[in-house]
């Protein structure tokens, strides 16, 4: 059992977009002499590829069906098997019995409609929605203006007034002032001595002489 569209007949129902296909993916859309052709060309079959199945990009197709575009949507199912699905395998294990068919999408009815609630069954009173509450912050202690008192200017306290004081008057005396003595450092004079020299006269006799 192979996919159905490698049936030798496939190119009566499906035309393949060889230019969408990757290279090395076209080996998956090739023919198979051996697949059953016993029962109808099936769209919807499990086996079936769908239109953008290996597309080298997006909304590009692979493979559309040749009578109507619409039954592109039924391409590639995955829900389960067909009736035509089931019959196949019954011929393949030689039985009768089988699963039941999956129930198939009909293209011409549109898509299926979203199931609406049952009125009946909504709650007759309508409950009135809860307003968001607000978290409430606790008063503190820290005064406000106006609940400082303002005093009148009869009301305040006097400012005390800075008199500017004279300098005082400082007298000149007459009592002058010591002078201080320096000492100094002088020579010392030279003193004079007298030394006896002797001087011989002619007399034989000895006489002193003044001498520096």
């Amino acid at each position: 059992m192979m996919h159905e569209q490698a049936r030798e007949d496939r190119d009566d129902y499906v035309r393949i977009v060889w230019n969408n296909i990757g290279h090395a993916k076209h080996n998956n859309f090739k023919k198979k002499l051996t697949e059953s052709t016993l029962d109808p060309y099936d769209l919807s079959s499990i086996m079936h590829y769908g239109c953008f199945s290996f597309s080298t990009g997006k909304f590009k197709e692979t493979m559309v069906p040749i009578d109507d575009l619409s039954l592109c949507d039924a391409m590639g199912q995955r829900l389960g098997m067909t009736a035509n699905d089931i019959a196949q395998l019954q011929r393949m294990y030689r039985c009768t019995s089988g699963p039941t068919p999956a129930p198939q999408p009909d293209p011409t009815s549109g898509p299926t409609p979203v199931p609406q609630p049952d009125p009946t069954l909504a709650p007759t009173t309508n409950y009135p929605t809860p307003a968001p509450q607000t978290p409430s912050i606790p008063p503190t202690d820290v005064p406000t203006m106006s609940s400082v008192p303002t005093l009148s200017p009869t009301e305040r306290s006097p400012q005390p007034t800075l008199q500017p004081t004279e300098p005082p008057n400082i007298q000149p005396t007459d009592t002058p002032t010591p002078a201080t003595t320096v000492p100094t450092m002088s020579s010392p004079e030279p003193t004079l001595q007298l030394t006896p020299q002797p001087t011989k006269k002619s007399c034989g006799s000895t006489e002193w002489q003044d001498s520096l």
